[in-house]
């Protein structure tokens, strides 16, 4: 039975929220909202494209040219931000939409709203910024899996060392290799999921509206799981720290339909091992 994927990832991202803000008055859940039916397509074909060599076939042929022009994805403090094109773009001249949305359907009062509203901006600002840094468009769908998928990866394999009972020499250096990496596959990734979805007849169907609102989703849901993992290894709290990563475990096993383990990012991009 077809599954609708972000209301699944919404409930997973924000089940440990409260743990993001133990000074805060109320705390935003956001709430299980029924995405529009175009995007349970979208799964499936992620995970016929994916799961069947055909992306790592493409990678595989063309790594070696990509890895030239993406080795120094993060070299400077701000790369030069891509353009959004294709059917993944989008024009969000109307403001954000999901904040809005979002805190209204859960606050209780005009305090309550305000804040939750102030979280969500906060989350997309992370996205936003990170985008910017990067050299990514935000206005991308492409991006926004993208910044979904590498993040969730990076959160569940600890590749930013936060875990606070990990005190392993080898394996601090094992991960350090890693984050070097996917800061260099960065951009190849982006490309693999630009190409899947602008292939997808259910992508070429949504409205400007429905990609920004689509993208809005992935990146609130990856940036609440980035404060959860952030703050679980400021505060060394392991309980914490190991429920934020089974948060972005369920997040790629959702998605993908494979264990969180057979997901790799290496020098020719996302591939499944």
């Amino acid at each position: 039975m077809k599954k609708n994927i972000l209301a699944v990832i919404f409930v997973i991202a924000f089940s440990s929220l409260p743990a993001l803000a133990q000074n805060t008055v109320f705390v935003p859940r956001p709430p299980v909202i029924n995405i529009y039916p175009q995007f349970d397509p979208v799964r499936m074909h992620l995970e016929q494209q994916l799961l069947r060599d055909n992306m790592n076939a493409a990678s595989n042929g063309n790594g070696k040219k990509r890895r030239a022009s993406s080795s120094n994805s993060r070299a400077a403090t701000t790369a030069p931000v891509k353009i959004a094109t294709g059917v993944t773009a989008f024009n969000a001249a109307g403001g954000r939409i999901l904040p809005d949305q979002l805190s209204k359907a859960q606050g209780k009062n005009a305090s309550e709203i305000s804040q939750a509203k102030q979280t969500f901006d906060k989350f997309l600002n992370l996205y936003q910024e990170t985008a910017q840094k990067d050299g990514f468009p935000a206005n991308d769908l492409a991006y926004g899996f993208e910044f979904f998928i590498v993040s969730n990866y990076i959160f569940y394999n600890d590749f930013l060392q936060q875990d606070p009972t990990d005190e392993a020499l080898t394996s601090r250096n094992s991960k350090q290799a890693s984050w070097a990496l996917i800061q260099s596959a960065e951009k190849i990734v982006y490309q693999q999921i630009k190409d899947v979805l602008s292939k997808n007849p259910e992508i070429i169907k949504l409205t400007n509206r429905q990609k920004q609102e689509f993208t809005e989703m992935l990146a609130i849901t990856t940036a609440a799981t980035y404060y959860m993992y952030q703050m679980a290894g400021k505060n060394k709290d392991a309980e914490a720290f190991a429920e934020a990563q089974n948060t972005a475990k369920q997040a790629l096993e959702k998605l993908f339909g494979v264990s969180a383990d057979r997901i790799k990012i290496t020098a020719n991009g996302l591939e499944f091992k």
